[in-house]
């Protein structure tokens, strides 16, 4: 049998259950931010590299500018994502707690639902790519490894021009240091959150 819950159970799990909702779209919508500004990014590459854009050595600064540009959106888009995660792992938490507080009398009569959820499934490399919390994650980390890699493929590039000057050169390599170091801080160290 199922215990009665008190008020302030149920304004528990309530809150609980919302702020989840919240997060959830909170990150849906900053993943949307982020396709919306790559889509952008690419398109406007795009249309300048067909026009021979590309071609010459200062026009090699747009593209630097863009890279970083994704690549600092990106971070900082992944630090959200994180804490959402940390935050919905919290509040995960305190709605199992209500509802296997809310089931302990139930017996074998336990509906399928009530089954404790599986700690194969928030642990792990397979755990990155079976939630929804780790493919935000992935696509963010891939993100920045993508630009990272063309900034450095852009500094490689301005130093085998001729016609590039000392001060561009300087500024891809830096651009390229600057990208690599933002790569390091934000790729993960093995704690990720687990959250679904």
């Amino acid at each position: 049998m199922v215990s009665e819950p008190n008020e302030l159970i149920w304004k528990s799990w309530d809150e609980a259950w919302a702020q989840s909702r919240h997060l959830e779209t909170m990150r849906s919508q900053y993943l949307g931010f982020f396709f919306t500004v790559l889509l952008a990014a690419a398109f406007f590459a795009i249309k300048e590299g067909a026009k021979g854009g590309w071609l010459s050595s200062t026009a090699l600064l747009l593209p630097v500018f863009l890279a970083i540009g994704v690549e600092l959106l990106a971070a900082a888009l992944l630090a959200f994502v994180r804490r959402i995660g940390e935050v919905l792992v919290y509040y995960t938490r305190v709605v199992v707690a209500i509802r296997d507080d809310q089931l302990v009398d139930v017996g074998p009569d336990r509906p399928s639902w009530a089954e404790p959820w599986p700690l194969s499934n928030t642990i792990g490399p397979r755990w990155r790519l079976r939630s929804t919390q780790g493919a935000s994650q992935l696509v963010l980390e891939a993100s920045i490894v993508a630009t990272t890699a063309a900034l450095l493929a852009l500094a490689i590039r301005v130093t085998t021009l001729k016609s590039a000057s000392t001060a561009l050169i300087v500024f891809c390599i830096v651009a390229a240091v600057m990208g690599a170091v933002i790569a390091a801080l934000m790729l993960p160290s093995g704690d990720s959150p687990r959250a679904a």
